[in-house]
C-alpha cells in the first residue's frame, strides 16, 4: 500500500520488548534496550515516545518540510504541536488524540430527575453543591459524593489552576496559577481557595455525605446505588453522541484546560533517515487508507463496514470514539467512522480542537532545580495523600506538611521555576 502512495523507502519501527525492563527504571531500560540494539547492528527508525530520554531522540524542528510532513504540520491546530513540545522543541509527533482536558463535576441525571433539582442551578464549586448533596442522602440514601473520589490534585485543575509537568513519579501541590493573565508558581497549601477547599471537605464528612463514615461493608453496600456526585473528564456532547463516556451523567465543567503530553513517534538519534521517517508518519496521519489500516486493522479480518461505519469483526479489537484513539499511529480524525464516534466527527473535532487556548505557558517543561530530590521526598513518604476522610484536622494537617515542604526548600524551588517560566514566556 506505501509503495501505490509512492512511499518507496525502508523505515523501521522498533519497540522496547517489555521483559527488557528488568528493575530499571523505564526510562533507563529504554535507552539500554536501543543503544542494545543499535550495536548488533539492527536499523532502528522510528520508536515510541512516552517519557524517552531526549538525548535518544532527535529534534524534529527542521523536518516539517516535505511534501506530507508540511501537509500534517499544517492541519493541526497550533496548540496540537506547542503542547506537547520540550524545551521549545519538537522531539515527537504527537499521538492524534484529545490533548486537551477539562475537568468536570457529573452529577447522576436519574438521581437529580428523582430530587427535581434544576440542572442550570448546579456549577463547579463543592461549596454550593451541599444542600443538593443533604437532599441527595435524605431522599435517596445514597453516598451524594464517596470520600474516595476527593481527589485534591483533579479538582484543581480548573480555570486559575493549571498542573505543571514535572519529571517526578509522585503528584506534586505545585501549580501554574492564572492571576488575571499574570503566571505565577504557587505552591497549593498556601493558597486560600485550598484551604477553603478543605473546610468543603471537613463539612461534607461532618455531615456524613461522603461515606467516611461507614464501616467497609455499609459503604460497599451503599455504593452499589451509585453517587450522587463524582469527579470526571469533561466531554462536549456532541462528542460522545454515541460514546459511553459519562453516559447518564450531567456535566458541570470546570472552565479551565489540563493540556497533556499523549506521546507519540520519536526519530532514533543514530536514524539516517530521519526525514524520511517523519515524511511517513505524516503520510499515514494524513492519508485515510493507512489511517484506517494502522487504526483498524484489515477490512474483512478485523473489521466490517455497515453503512460506512466500522463494525469490529474481533471482541479485542478498540475502536476509537470522538474523543481519542488507543493507536500510537494514524490519524482518527480522518480516518472512517466507527459505531462509537459521533456523525461527521472529523469535523466535529477539528472544531473543537481548534477552540483550545493557545495559552502562553503552553510546552513549558521546567528544568529540574537544584534539591529537588529533597522536595520530592517530602511528597514520596507520604504520597501527598491528604486524609480527606476526617472531620477534623484537615487544615492542621495541611499546614504541618507544609512546613516539611519549606524544611525541604520548596520556596528555592517555586523562585527557580517561577524564573523559567518568566524566561519562557518571554
Amino acid at each position: 500500500m506505501l509503495k501505490e502512495k509512492g512511499m518507496d523507502i525502508e523505515v523501521v519501527f522498533k519497540d522496547m520488548k517489555v521483559d527488557e525492563a528488568e528493575d530499571r527504571s523505564f526510562v533507563e531500560s529504554e535507552k539500554m534496550y536501543f543503544e542494545k540494539e543499535n550495536k548488533a547492528g539492527n536499523q532502528i527508525d522510528i520508536i515510541p515516545y512516552m517519557h524517552s530520554d531526549i538525548r535518544i531522540i532527535k529534534n524534529l524542528d527542521e523536518t516539517f518540510n516535505g511534501t506530507y510532513a508540511k501537509k500534517f504540520y499544517e492541519a493541526m491546530p497550533n496548540t496540537y504541536w506547542k503542547s506537547q513540545k520540550i524545551d521549545q522543541h519538537t522531539y515527537y509527533i504527537p499521538k492524534v488524540s484529545l490533548y486537551a482536558k477539562q475537568k468536570c463535576i457529573l452529577v447522576d441525571e436519574k438521581m437529580m430527575k428523582e430530587l427535581k433539582i434544576d440542572a442550570s442551578s448546579l456549577k463547579y464549586d463543592l461549596n454550593s453543591l451541599i444542600p443538593y448533596m443533604e437532599q441527595a442522602k435524605k431522599q435517596l440514601d445514597v453516598i451524594p459524593f464517596s470520600f474516595m473520589d476527593i481527589q485534591y490534585q483533579e479538582y484543581f485543575k480548573n480555570k486559575q489552576y493549571i498542573s505543571l509537568p514535572l519529571l517526578s513519579d509522585y503528584e506534586t501541590s505545585i501549580y501554574i496559577k492564572d492571576d488575571n493573565k499574570q503566571y505565577k508558581i504557587v505552591n497549593l497549601y498556601e493558597e486560600d481557595a485550598f484551604h477553603n477547599f478543605l473546610k468543603t471537605i471537613q463539612e461534607m464528612n461532618q455531615k456524613e455525605l461522603t461515606g467516611a463514615q461507614l464501616d467497609t461493608d455499609e459503604y460497599n453496600k451503599k455504593m452499589e446505588k451509585g453517587t450522587f456526585l463524582r469527579l470526571g473528564n469533561y466531554f462536549p456532547d456532541d462528542l460522545r453522541e454515541n460514546s459511553d463516556r459519562n453516559k447518564g451523567y450531567k456535566q458541570m465543567p470546570s472552565g479551565g484546560y489540563d493540556y497533556i503530553r499523549t506521546g507519540g513517534d520519536a526519530v532514533y538519534y543514530q536514524s539516517k533517515k530521519e526525514k524520511e521517517a517523519v515524511e511517513l508518519i505524516s503520510l499515514i496521519n494524513t492519508d485515510q487508507d493507512l489511517s484506517n489500516l494502522f487504526i483498524y486493522g484489515i477490512e474483512g479480518e478485523d473489521y466490517q463496514l455497515k453503512n460506512g461505519i466500522v463494525d469490529p469483526l474481533r471482541e479485542d479489537l478498540i475502536i476509537p470514539d470522538s474523543l481519542g484513539s488507543s493507536s500510537m499511529i494514524g490519524n482518527y480524525i480522518i480516518a472512517l467512522p466507527s459505531s462509537k464516534s459521533c456523525p461527521d466527527h472529523t469535523t466535529a473535532i477539528m472544531h473543537y480542537l481548534k477552540q483550545l487556548p493557545d495559552e502562553p505557558y503552553l510546552g513549558f517543561s521546567p528544568k529540574i532545580p537544584d534539591k529537588w530530590k529533597d522536595v520530592e521526598s517530602v511528597y514520596k513518604d507520604s504520597n501527598n495523600n491528604l486524609p480527606v476522610y476526617e472531620k477534623e484536622g484537615l487544615l492542621e494537617y495541611a499546614k504541618g506538611f507544609n512546613e516539611k515542604l519549606k524544611a525541604a526548600g520548596l520556596k528555592s524551588i517555586i523562585d527557580d521555576l517561577q524564573k523559567q517560566l518568566d524566561a519562557y514566556m518571554g
